[in-house]
């Protein structure tokens, strides 16, 4: 087997090469079986690419069969060359007729060859035809010209999450759940109308510049497929994402796309691969047997609740994974609301209480500077003017709707209070002084601070001010 990068010849199971040492099992591989063994012969077959470069260059094949800034027949301008997919070489063209970009696949002579197998590729384009969602790439129709076969396809100007994994390793949190939720919902309408992908892999998952998600290639990969399973005791698949029943080479159902999608989930939370191994085959058959290393090895901060999801998605029994991505969703979204509900709670009393604390400070601050300014002013007028001097708080005004502001203020007080001469501070309900001083109506009871009879009245409350509480004394 030839490495794509450097050309050096490496074994047919090689892992990795053994002079760049690039990872040959993110290849797309066709495994040929050997009953008790490893397999005896990978025949190397491509990944689509649709969009922007993935980053690794493909082996000639149809290279120089078209070239840019050429006509394909009269309706399609070839702009540029994409890369070279499974099927053959990937352009961005011009659709004159409808005056759109599209993604034109030139399709390998050797398949274009067999009627057969362009009747499959018809029947699968019309399957997936009928798969109209916003996470589920186009595709738009099977042509001729010049000789030439090909598909056109929607065009996503962005990468696919191969490249992002390439670059970024492990993603943040909230991207892998944005990520992974459009495949889940992609991938269940997909499967409403029976159409399963089994070659679901980063490379085939495509990320626009506004970050929205597209799957590529359903249905595709069976066409192919049919094409291999021609020659007897051959499958195709990823290695890495391969499913426990596609390594064992029976039938396949919406469950084993569940499985790759869990090792997407797996390597975009980790950085990392769920399996290794020395040779492909080994990593392939490790699936087969036992479930992955915890994803919490490699990243302690995944919550639980993510952890137990792809765990489910991981098990090497179909029966024992969720038999639906739609089942997935549900689960994600009501512990990721759950999650993030406690979140905001428990944010909201720390800015709460910080809040009621800082009101505190003001009233008390404001209150004791009143009372010693009135107590000075008191000792300044002559000893016949001994009318006592008071100042009259009123109980907080929550405007917030937060029930964590009320009854704040009087054990605030009542400890900045502590240790004052009793003659000098009692505590005492006066709802009726408070609600006539302040000319309206209270909904609820006002416990008020008085020093003797009121001569000052200090009427605190506090409100929202967007993400924030404002706090005012009058």
């Amino acid at each position: 087997m030839q490495c794509p990068r450097c050309g050096a010849e490496n074994p047919n199971d090689a892992a990795s090469c053994t002079a760049c040492r690039k990872d040959l099992s993110d290849l797309n591989l066709t495994a040929a079986r050997a009953t008790g063994g490893s397999p005896a012969e990978f025949e190397l077959v491509r990944p689509t690419i649709v969009g922007g470069p993935s980053g690794e260059r493909s082996a000639p094949s149809l290279r120089g069969s078209i070239k840019e800034g050429a006509d394909l027949g009269e309706r399609y301008h070839i702009v540029q060359r994409l890369g070279e997919g499974g099927m053959g070489e990937v352009y961005l063209a011009r659709d004159r007729e409808l005056d759109r970009d599209v993604a034109l696949k030139v399709i390998r002579l050797d398949l274009a060859s067999h009627p057969a197998i362009l009747d499959r590729f018809k029947r699968e384009i019309q399957l997936s035809s009928n798969v109209t969602h916003k996470n589920v790439l186009r595709v738009y129709d099977l042509g001729e010209a010049g000789g030439v076969k090909f598909l056109t396809m929607e065009y996503v100007d962005g990468q696919d999450l191969s490249a992002l994994l390439r670059r970024e390793g492990r993603l943040p949190l909230p991207r892998v759940i944005d990520i992974f939720r459009q495949i889940c919902e992609g991938l269940q309408a997909a499967h409403d109308q029976g159409v399963i992908h089994r070659d679901l892999k980063p490379q085939n998952i495509l990320i626009d510049g506004r970050g929205k998600v597209l799957i590529a290639d359903f249905g595709l990969a069976k066409s192919v497929q049919y094409a291999t399973l021609t020659e007897a005791g051959k499958v195709i698949g990823t290695p890495h994402y391969m499913s426990p029943e596609q390594v064992k080479g029976i039938a396949l159902d919406r469950r084993s796309d569940i499985y790759s999608l869990g090792i997407m989930l797996y390597e975009m939370l980790t950085g990392s691969l769920p399996f290794t191994g020395s040779s492909a085959y080994e990593v392939m058959i490790q699936r087969t047997t036992r479930t992955p290393r915890p994803a919490s090895d490699h990243n302690p901060k995944i919550p639980q609740y993510l952890l137990k999801i792809l765990d489910k998605c991981l098990q090497p029994a179909p029966e024992l994974r969720y038999s639906s991505t739609a089942e997935i969703v549900h689960d994600l979204d009501s512990q990721t609301v759950h999650s993030s509900l406690q979140y905001r709670v428990r944010r909201r009393a720390r800015l709460a209480t910080a809040a009621a604390v800082m009101i505190g400070v003001l009233l008390i601050g404001g209150g004791i500077l009143a009372w010693q300014s009135l107590r000075a002013s008191r000792q300044r007028a002559t000893e016949a003017a001994h009318k006592p001097v008071t100042v009259l708080i009123a109980d907080l005004d929550n405007r917030t709707g937060d029930a964590v502001f009320d009854g704040t203020l009087e054990p605030i007080l009542t400890l900045a209070l502590e240790g004052a001469p009793s003659d000098s501070a009692e505590c005492v309900e006066s709802q009726r002084a408070a609600r006539a001083s302040r000319g309206r109506s209270r909904g609820r009871e006002h416990r008020c601070f008085r020093y003797h009879r009121s001569h000052r009245f200090v009427s605190p409350d506090v409100a929202r001010a967007r993400r924030c509480y404002r706090e005012c004394a009058r």
